[in-house]
Order: structure tokens, then sequence, then C-alpha cells
């Protein structure tokens, strides 16, 4: 997986993360799973792999507060 590639990929999309009316606790808590020190760019991109790791499964996403449609569009971007 080239990393430069796929954080373009995932730039190019809307936000991966969703944070739903009365839900904003939960998101966030969903959100640290995947945040990483280093910034936000390493950020989606642990997202997107938690996702490709979970083979798009809309469930995952679901239960993660991630946009299955923006991960879907940059998985195609990417290729």
């Amino acid at each position: 997986m080239d990393p430069v590639l796929t954080i373009i990929s995932l730039l190019s999309v809307p936000n991966v993360f969703i944070r739903p009316a009365g839900c904003y606790d939960a998101a966030d808590e969903a959100k640290a799973k995947f945040s990483n020190p280093e910034g936000d760019h390493l950020t989606i991109l642990a997202a997107f792999k938690a996702y490709n790791d979970h083979n798009g499964d809309e469930h995952f996403c679901r239960k993660n507060f991630l946009n299955n449609r923006s991960l879907r569009a940059a998985t195609k971007i990417k290729k």
C-alpha cells in the first residue's frame, strides 16, 4: 500500500469520519481508536487501513462511525 497515494485519495473525498447528531461522544471515541499523534493524515490512513482489513464491511463502518461511501470512493480513486 502506497501511503502517499492513499492519503491523496482520502483527501479527494468527503470526510471519512461521521458525527451524527446525538452520538458525538461515541463518534469521538470511535475516531480516537484511529488517532495518530503525528497528525490527521495518518489518522485517516489508519481508518482506511482498518476499512480494508475488514473488506469494506458496512457494519464495521457503522460501528466505527466511518463514511462507507467516502472510503469506497477513495478506494476507486486510488486504483
